[in-house]
């Protein structure tokens, strides 16, 4: 009995240890303004339009809210148009943006995560990026970018 006991702990032990880390969706959204955050502060445009998932879907309402009032406007991708030079464009105030993307989150931990991104400005630049991602004093922060490839 204490054979089977044991063995019945180890499986339950082993079963626990592949499971992957995760977070609730507050903290993902938390995650996502973190990387919108930094996407805002590496590439300087006249209007930012962001978008999340595959293909591109506007952010939820709490993610969008975070934007609220910014200067310049921040907005949902839903807002822009693309242009024949591939740039996006403002539906309302015809001015020419910068595509920023937060999507799938890959946790390493409940304090850590990888979360795939990037940019897009038109054929002028885009890039594809790794953004390393901590809880530091109760607030996520990009920790490291890595480019995994650029035009």
């Amino acid at each position: 009995m204490k054979r089977f006991l044991a063995a019945a702990l180890l499986i339950l032990v082993l079963a626990g240890c592949g499971k992957t880390p995760s977070g609730s969706p507050e903290d993902e959204n938390k995650i996502r303004i973190a990387v919108f955050e930094y996407e805002i502060q590496q590439h300087p445009a006249a209007v930012y339009f962001l978008s999340v998932g595959q293909p591109a879907e506007d952010p939820n309402a709490e993610v969008m809210g975070h934007f609220d009032g910014r200067t310049p406007p921040v907005k949902p991708v839903s807002q822009g148009t693309i242009g024949a030079d591939g740039a996006l464009t403002d539906s309302t105030s015809g001015e020419t943006g910068v595509l920023l993307r937060a999507g799938a989150i890959e946790w390493s931990s409940k304090t850590e995560a990888d979360v795939k991104g990037g940019h897009m400005a038109g054929m002028k630049s885009a890039s594809n990026n790794t953004y390393h991602v901590v809880l530091k004093d109760g607030e996520w922060a990009v920790d490291t970018d890595t480019v995994d490839s650029k035009t």
